[in-house]
């Protein structure tokens, strides 16, 4: 839990990070379980969810779900995220393609974004599989699913706002990259 000053009833959620990948900031997701005891017997009423940063230790607002709280850690720590261009989803097992990808991306993306371990933003067709998993980006950080059915573009727009399974507007297009 480097750096971070955990309040009563506060600890970092399942499956999240729980130490810095890179140097700055880097956002990971804290879960805080609400129960009520009565006598001997204890009733779960649900998860209160906030991002926090290691690099800063800044504390985000409460939140009722997990992927809320991602997001605000990630306006924190990558302003920039809601611009990135999305690409179709990749097996998390094919580690050539996986160097391909972040190889491609990297160019596109912001400077410095993989050295400090960047969100990537894949397209998801569907209501599954809408968890922002951490680690499980190209570059070592989250990835980032979108929803919405969008246009196979060339080079990024990033005048077309749209919603997703993400809170606030993001701006995308769906990106193919070179197959091989």
């Amino acid at each position: 839990m480097t750096g971070l000053r955990l309040r009563r009833g506060w600890k970092i959620a399942i499956c999240q990070p729980e130490a810095p990948s890179a140097q700055g900031c880097q956002p990971t997701v804290l879960s805080r379980y609400l129960y009520r005891v009565t006598g001997d017997l204890g009733t779960y009423y649900g998860s209160k969810y906030r991002g926090a940063c290691f690099g800063c230790r800044w504390l985000g607002p409460q939140s009722d779900g997990e992927n809320s709280a991602t997001e605000d850690a990630h306006d924190h720590a990558f302003p920039e995220w809601r611009s990135l261009p999305a690409i179709e989803p990749y097996r998390y097992d094919d580690r050539k393609k996986r160097a391909r990808l972040a190889q491609q991306l990297a160019m596109l993306y912001p400077p410095n974004w993989p050295d400090r371990r960047g969100p990537t933003i894949t397209y998801r067709d569907g209501p599954f599989g809408t968890r922002h998993v951490p680690g499980g980006g190209l570059f070592g950080g989250y990835c980032r699913p979108v929803c919405d059915s969008v246009t196979t573009a060339g080079p990024p727009d990033t005048s077309n706002s749209i919603s997703s399974c993400c809170n606030g507007p993001l701006s995308y297009v769906r990106m193919p990259l070179t197959p091989r």
